[in-house]
C-alpha cells in the first residue's frame, strides 16, 4: 500500500467525516449536502484505488472493477463541485451550466467504461503504473487525464472567483482549495497526458517516470484541497481551544485566590470572637 495513496485516503476520510457530522447538526443547509456529497464520493473513489494498490491485501485478479468505479466516482464528485462553484459564482446560469456538466461526466464516464470493457486486464493489476504500452489502458488512462486536467482547472479557476465574492474567512479557505487542485491539474494530470498520448502516437514516453514522481503530487494536491474545505472548521476548533485553556487558566488563578480571602475570613472573625 503505497503512502501517497494512503495520504489522500486519510484525508478525504477526515474531511468527509467532518462534513458529515456537520450534516448531522445542520440538516437543511442545501449547499452543505452537495459539500458533504462530494467529499464522501472522494473518498468512495479513494477507497476502491486502495482496494486495486498492487500492495493491498485486498486485491485479487477479479478486484479490477474497482479502478473503473473510482474513475467514474471522480467524474461525477466534479461535476457537482463544478456545479455549486459556478452557483456561487454567477447563479443565473448555473442550471444551464450544470446540465452541460452532468452531460460531460456522463460522457467522459461511458468512454471509459468502453475502454475498461475492451481492455486487456493483466494479472498485476489495471494501474497507470502497470499501463505500460498497451494501447486500450493507455486510451483509458487518457480518457481519465483529459476530463480530470478540465475538471482541476475548471474548478480551480471558480475556486478562485468564488473567493473574490465570498466572506473573509470563507476567502481563504477557497483559495486553498483552489491551489490544491491546480497542484493536481499541472502536476499529475498534464504530465500524465503527454506522457499517454506519446506512446500511443509514438511509442515512446515524452515525460519519463510519471508512474512515480506524479503520484506524490496528486497527493499533495488533494490534501491541500481538503485543508482548504475543512480550513473553516479547523479556525474555529482552535478558537475554541484557545477560549477553552484561558477560561480553564482563569479558573485555576481564581480558586487560590479564594481560598486565601475565605482564610483571612475565618482568621478575623476568630480574632472577633
Amino acid at each position: 500500500m503505497s503512502l501517497p495513496n494512503l495520504a489522500m485516503w486519510g484525508a478525504a476520510a477526515g474531511a468527509s467525516s467532518w462534513k458529515i457530522s456537520q450534516l448531522v447538526r445542520v440538516p437543511v443547509d442545501r449547499g452543505l449536502r452537495v459539500i458533504t456529497a462530494c467529499t464522501f464520493l472522494v473518498f468512495l473513489a479513494l477507497t476502491a484505488q486502495l482496494a486495486t494498490d498492487s500492495g493491498s491485501a485486498l486485491q485479487t485478479t477479479s478486484s479490477q472493477l474497482p479502478k473503473l468505479f473510482q474513475n467514474v466516482v471522480l467524474t461525477f464528485f466534479f461535476a457537482l463541485l463544478i456545479v455549486l462553484l459556478e452557483s456561487i459564482v454567477d447563479f443565473d446560469v448555473a442550471a444551464s451550466r450544470g446540465l452541460i456538466e452532468i452531460a460531460i461526466a456522463v460522457a467522459a464516464s461511458c468512454a471509459l467504461a468502453t475502454t475498461f470493457a475492451i481492455a486487456d486486464k493483466p494479472l498485476g493489476g489495471f494501474s497507470y503504473e502497470a499501463a505500460g504500452s498497451a494501447t486500450m489502458p493507455l486510451v483509458f488512462y487518457l480518457i481519465g487525464n483529459v476530463y480530470m486536467a478540465y475538471a482541476t482547472a475548471r474548478g480551480a479557476a471558480l475556486t478562485w472567483r468564488a473567493a473574490r465574492q465570498a466572506q473573509s474567512r470563507v476567502r481563504l479557505s477557497l483559495r486553498v482549495a483552489g491551489a490544491g487542485l491546480a497542484v493536481c491539474c499541472l502536476g499529475t494530470h498534464l504530465p500524465r497526458i503527454a506522457s499517454t498520448a506519446s506512446r500511443l502516437a509514438f511509442r515512446r514516453d515524452a515525460v519519463p517516470g510519471t508512474a512515480s514522481w506524479t503520484a506524490p503530487l496528486l497527493a499533495l494536491g488533494i490534501s491541500i484541497f481538503f485543508f482548504g474545505v475543512g480550513y473553516p472548521g479547523v479556525r474555529a476548533g482552535i478558537v475554541k481551544l484557545r477560549l477553552w485553556f484561558v477560561d480553564r487558566k482563569h479558573y485555576r488563578q481564581l480558586r487560590p485566590h479564594c481560598s486565601r480571602k475565605l482564610r483571612k475570613h475565618a482568621r478575623r472573625s476568630a480574632c472577633a470572637t
